[in-house]
């Protein structure tokens, strides 16, 4: 057992991990409005494609590092998506911002599956809130950005900017991979 995992700073880099993943979807969520659905359909086949990649998170001791990568890239997608203008590029961005998101969020569950195999109290349900009020606030800021007179790439900067300092302050704190026995 690492004993940086027994530290509640483990548990919130968790959550925060989580947090960002929702805050992406939701920034995206305020730009997709008016996309064709061929092009949407692209970011879950890419979350799919990524998800089998991501799974093995608990079994690699680069936890950490996905959710660092992961934040950074999930946050600079979102501008390239508000600047994307022909339908290939924003296709490609939608494909690999769904990545992103899906392996941002399966090394979150798979970092609180770490933390309960080592005995402490089970967070994975509890990482549900953390994504809702991100998916939220990602909405609600960049809707609220762009109501103002904001260009979308700019509502989506700030965000980014948001999620950037997120993944950063959740990087060192995530939990250890757990050898098997």
């Amino acid at each position: 057992m690492n004993p940086a995992d027994e530290r509640p700073e483990a548990a919130l880099a968790v959550r925060l991990a989580a947090l960002v993943a929702g805050l992406g979807v939701g920034g995206w969520a305020a730009l997709a409005t008016g996309t064709p659905a061929p092009l949407l359909t692209l970011s879950i086949l890419g979350a799919l494609a990524a998800v089998s990649v991501a799974g093995t998170a608990p079994r690699r001791p680069c936890g950490a590092t996905i959710v660092l990568m992961g934040g950074i890239g999930l946050a600079a997608l979102l501008p390239l998506i508000a600047l994307a203008g022909a339908p290939a590029w924003l296709g490609l961005a939608q494909f690999v911002f769904g990545a992103f998101a899906a392996t941002l969020d399966a090394t979150a569950r798979s970092g609180a599956d770490v933390i309960r195999r080592q005995g402490h109290r089970p967070i994975r349900g509890g990482l549900h809130a953390p994504r809702a009020v991100g998916v939220l606030a990602g909405a609600v800021l960049v809707t609220l950005l762009r109501s103002v007179g904001f260009e979308p790439v700019l509502a989506t900067l700030i965000l980014s900017a948001a999620m950037t300092i997120a993944a950063v302050v959740a990087w060192p704190y995530m939990p250890a991979a757990s050898r098997p026995a």
